[in-house]
């Protein structure tokens, strides 16, 4: 075990890259990136990958490993397999070494102190991966297996509130819309008669700025303002109340900063979706902010 100081180990004395490949007739799922969400690693088996399950390289992995991705690491993609499967090589399959628990190495790898050192191991402008050597390099705390089980039970329990939050605010943003046509009736053909007015005559417009080229800069992202995009406006259910990139102060001097309770609008890709921010944030061009 390396020595970094008293209490401390590396990332590498817990875990090592299985970079096993996948056989050619292997024929298990493909796991894509795409399947997986930021932060929370859950794995939407049911969407299915776009990556082509064809001819290619893949890794090998199963329930021993935690699936790490190491391109864009801003989006903090950490996931834990509950089988078999394939997947492309820029989701590392990471075995834990023994006496390390896998669910705590996933909560670990998706801590900030550990995503931040992702990202600064990172290299390439339009598309940045994190540089595994260097990452399993970073120094974090070390735990006793007793102590590891008690911080995955109080984190597991966290998670598990914040999923029945989630749901019961997503059930009370599937009776708002029905609730509003009720009350004021459906807005394309107004049966009531309101007053019509246009948008910039209640208030204030104004698209979202990203003037950085390239956007995906490693060097914009990183820091405590938190990003959005169209597609977390489209998946807010009416409240953007969470996000999965953050941008540094490079990043804030190129865009602007949105106060909470703005209306963001979306103008490309998931068109014409809306959600109010809970949050100070910054979001790019395809999306407006409407302050009434």
């Amino acid at each position: 075990m390396s020595r970094v100081g008293t209490g401390m180990v590396l990332l590498g004395d817990l875990c090592v890259q299985d970079r096993t490949p996948a056989t050619p007739n292997d024929r298990s799922p493909v796991l894509g990136l795409d399947q997986i969400a930021s932060v929370t690693g859950q794995i939407a088996h049911e969407q299915g990958s776009k990556a082509a399950a064809g001819e290619g390289t893949y890794f090998a992995f199963n329930d021993s490993h935690v699936l790490y991705c190491k391109l864009r690491p801003y989006l903090n993609k950490v996931a834990l397999p509950d089988g078999a499967g394939r997947c492309s090589t820029e989701l590392v399959p990471l075995k834990p070494l023994e006496g390390v628990d896998r669910r705590y190495l996933a909560y670990l790898l998706r801590s900030k102190p550990t995503l931040d050192a992702a990202i600064a191991s990172a290299s390439g402008a339009r598309m940045p991966r994190t540089n595994m050597d260097v990452l399993l390099r970073h120094a974090v705390r070390r735990h006793s297996w007793e102590e590891q089980q008690r911080i995955v039970d109080i984190l597991d329990r966290a998670a598990g509130i914040q999923r029945l939050q989630k749901a019961a605010d997503d059930k009370v943003r599937e009776l708002v819309p029905a609730l509003f046509v009720d009350m004021f009736g459906d807005p394309a053909e107004n049966p009531k008669g309101w007053d019509q007015a246009e948008l910039g005559q209640v208030g204030q417009l104004d698209r979202g700025k990203s003037r950085h080229r390239p956007r995906d800069a490693k060097e914009l992202f990183g820091g405590p303002f938190p990003f959005i995009q169209t597609g977390d406006v489209a998946n807010s259910g009416g409240y953007v109340d969470t996000y999965s990139a953050t941008y540094s102060e490079l990043g804030l001097s190129q865009s602007r900063l949105w106060a909470k309770g703005t209306l963001c609008i979306t103008i490309a890709a998931n068109i014409a979706k809306t959600g109010i921010l809970s949050f100070d944030a910054c979001f790019p061009d395809s999306v407006v902010g409407f302050i009434p």
